[in-house]
């Protein structure tokens, strides 16, 4: 395996109507219309995410993980947060863990996740933070406390 191998491609986005378009996979990276409706519905909710989180007080000392292949635009990310704060959730800690072979650019990422302006708050917590496209893992706070992503 040569040096070349080891190089770290950003996805390559179109955007077809303000949507982001993966031209390598030929597909959207979410609903046009209805993004975060769409996370809800397949991401969330058959996850069972809501349940799930209503834990017994003897649980409140560890940590939830999610593991996902893809972290992509990071919407099913925000909208798991957004979920974990609305259902007040202080006492644990959200680990986010997402493998993504072609990272969005953070330009991209946020023109994509601006589309929402409810979730406008979670976007920019996580812009901040934010990791410059490199190989290797990386890991965000973009609140102290309450969630964490590793990508």
């Amino acid at each position: 395996m040569n040096s070349a191998d080891h190089f770290l491609q950003s996805a390559v986005i179109q955007f077809r109507d303000d949507t982001p378009f993966s031209t390598e996979f030929d597909d959207f990276y979410f609903s046009s219309d209805y993004g975060p409706q769409e996370t809800d519905y397949i991401y969330l909710q058959r996850n069972d995410l809501r349940r799930r989180w209503s834990f017994p007080a003897e649980n409140k000392d560890t940590a939830f993980i999610i593991a996902e292949t893809g972290f992509g635009t990071g919407l099913n990310f925000i909208c798991a947060w957004h979920l974990w704060n609305a259902l007040n959730i202080n006492q644990r800690q959200l680990h986010y863990v997402a493998v993504e072979k072609h990272p969005v650019s953070k330009a991209d990422l946020a023109r994509a996740l601006s589309r929402w302006p409810q979730l406008a708050g979670y976007t920019e917590a996580l812009l901040a933070v934010y990791p410059p496209l490199s190989p290797g893992t990386h890991t965000v706070f973009p609140q102290v406390q309450t969630a964490q992503s590793t990508v």
